[in-house]
């Protein structure tokens, strides 16, 4: 089962009330049944392209002090030291995920 943040139910309640009205309203009018399955298919992708960035996945989080361990489920692909000039001016771990 997909966990979605709290903070995406406002979100999902009111885009399920604005795609439901698109689809009823489609068939008030209506629109011819290939352009009513077209409707649907179009609101069912919305729906889930939106879920993807409400989800909430269960992370296993192991602490140990030789590892790094990256935000949002990130690859670490970099460490390496640079000068940083802009706010620092000295040399800084640069981390790239």
């Amino acid at each position: 089962m997909i966990r979605i943040h709290r903070e995406g139910y406002f979100f999902f309640s009111v885009l399920l009330i604005f795609l439901l009205g698109i689809n009823i309203a489609g068939q008030f009018f209506s629109i011819t049944g290939f352009y009513l399955n077209i409707i649907l298919l179009v609101s069912v992708f919305i729906f889930l392209f939106f879920l993807q960035f409400f989800r909430n996945p269960k992370i296993k989080k192991t602490t140990n002090n030789s590892k790094v361990i990256s935000p949002a489920n990130g690859k670490v692909v970099n460490i390496e030291e640079v000068y940083e000039n802009e706010y620092f001016g000295e040399k800084r771990l640069l981390i790239s995920i």
